[in-house]
């Protein structure tokens, strides 16, 4: 493994809206920064059964579903979904929001095919497979739940 500095706005962009801080094979963990536009619904529920994934949010406000339970966060917050726990995530605000996300390699690879599907214009059987592959599983939750 070696060093490495990210400049302000550094990092791999598999999409307009990550940028990757720390690339998924070079540690551990991997890092990247997600923009949420105004009302962008976020990932469908989901629960992760190998990875953890730590959220802090930079900037905006972010409504998080941890286990059916709504608590929106603003600048500053710091959200732990523990690989087993049902989650999601939404901006619920007019404006765009950002969440630093520190994550085992796992999740970040399926987010980065998540947004190749939607380029795609994938349907929902291909992203519910997608979610298998990565030992992830889609959940129903409460209406009302931001997604």
């Amino acid at each position: 493994m070696s060093s490495q500095v990210l400049g302000p706005g550094g990092g791999r962009r598999p999409a307009p809206t990550l940028a990757m801080k720390v690339e998924p094979d070079a540690a551990a963990f991997a890092v990247f920064e997600s923009e949420l536009a105004p009302g962008a619904p976020g990932p469908a529920p989901h629960r992760h059964l190998v990875d953890d994934e730590a959220f802090y949010v930079l900037a905006g406000s972010v409504a998080f579903l941890l286990d059916g339970e709504v608590t929106t966060c603003g600048p500053g917050s710091c959200v732990l979904v523990p690989r087993g726990v049902a989650h999601g995530f939404a901006n619920p605000s007019a404006e765009p929001a950002r969440v630093l996300v520190v994550t085992t390699p796992g999740a970040t690879r399926l987010v980065e095919g998540l947004h190749a599907l939607r380029r795609r214009g994938a349907g929902p059987e291909e992203i519910a497979d997608l979610y298998r592959h990565h030992d992830t599983e889609l959940v129903a939750m409460p209406s009302g739940s931001p997604r």
